[in-house]
């Protein structure tokens, strides 16, 4: 965040694009979230990006993607969301 509000003092332009880093090894016992109810243990050992998915995910049974409920279950956003106000915040001069 330091970086970013020095950035912004020079007035650069900035790309935030904020990349999650998951260690998830081989014969984890993790609920896979592409199974029904997210009921089968062992996720994809070491998905790439684009894996990040709700618990359970789309298509599957349980899955509450695209519901009210959604907004309560996915945490990555708002993590993201909270990361990024708070540099934002930072980089403004008082």
């Amino acid at each position: 965040m330091t970086t970013i509000a020095e950035l912004r003092s020079r007035r650069d332009t900035l790309t935030f694009y904020p990349f999650v880093m998951m260690d998830v090894p081989a014969g984890n016992t993790l609920p896979n979230p592409y199974s029904a109810n997210a009921a089968t243990p062992g996720q994809p050992a070491y998905p790439w990006r684009g894996r990040i998915a709700i618990s359970p995910a789309d298509g599957q049974t349980g899955t509450v993607n695209t519901t009210a409920a959604a907004a309560m279950k996915f945490v990555v956003g708002r993590f993201f969301d909270e990361v990024l106000n708070r540099a934002l915040l930072a980089s403004v001069p008082e």
